[in-house]
């Protein structure tokens, strides 16, 4: 956190340096080796709110594990497999099912929000699931909600400094044929105080081919997806803002 922290306090011209030319810059994937800042508050917006932030993208390729960042990814890494296990084991999964091309990718993404005099107009960002397969998110500021679908209300998840906040992205959804449901979480401003977090995430290649784990299917328990390339839901995933789930609703079968 204060390695990203102290990222963000450089000066304009150094940060610029790794800032995609062009405008507006458009964020891809998959990201390359080096780390590129995506600054979203004049670029980004979603009808009736602009979004407020800087983004450094690490693609996480050749860490050098004498570094800050890389001994942190490594750990968060182990951790994040430990916590896919556990999913593995309520479901009835052999252990290290997802201990493959499943969850090969790995990408860090830090989010700066400076303050904003004007919360009402803004968000950090706007309300998603995740379209990988689990995210683990630190943060050092209240901000993060999550949605709770059957009210229509957005909670509040707040920072606790030695715990991650746990986002299961729509991939495991699609692989548990539902029986793990994503986050879908957005970020609101804060108007007197800036706000950093770290979000560590774990998805497949993009060569891979996404659909229900077989070992969960039957015929009381059908599946729900059809088989489809990642890459593929990828790039939908991305253009595609229309509703929460646009990135695998074309893969829904009898939707």
């Amino acid at each position: 956190m204060d390695v990203c922290k102290e990222f963000f306090a450089l000066p304009a011209e150094e940060k610029e340096k790794i800032q995609p030319k062009g405008e507006p810059a458009k964020f891809e994937l998959p990201l390359e080796q080096k780390a590129k800042l995506y600054v979203e508050g004049e670029q980004l917006s979603d009808k009736e709110f602009l979004y407020w932030k800087d983004t450094l993208a690490h693609g996480c390729h050749l860490l050098d594990e004498e570094e800050v960042v890389a001994k942190y990814l490594v750990e968060v890494r182990k951790l994040t497999m430990r916590i896919l296990n556990y999913i593995c084991e309520e479901l009835g999964l052999k252990l290290g099912y997802f201990d493959n091309e499943l969850s090969q990718i790995q990408m860090m993404l830090t989010n700066y929000h400076p303050p904003c005099p004007d919360p009402s107009s803004t968000l950090g960002s706007g309300g998603h699931y995740d379209g990988n397969l689990i995210t683990l998110l630190q943060q050092d500021l209240s901000g993060l909600q999550q949605l709770i679908v059957k009210d229509a209300k957005w909670i509040v998840v707040e920072p606790i400094p030695t715990a991650f906040a746990v986002n299961l992205g729509l991939t495991l959804k699609v692989i548990t044929n539902e029986k793990f449901e994503g986050s879908i979480h957005r970020v609101v401003t804060n108007p007197t105080r800036d706000r950093v977090s770290i979000a560590t995430l774990i998805g497949p290649d993009y060569s891979c081919t996404i659909e229900p784990a077989k070992e969960l299917l039957s015929q009381d328990n059908p599946p729900l997806y059809k088989p489809y390339p990642y890459a593929e839901f990828a790039e939908i995933y991305l253009s595609d803002k229309s509703d929460y789930d646009a990135g695998v609703k074309p893969y829904k079968i009898n939707a």
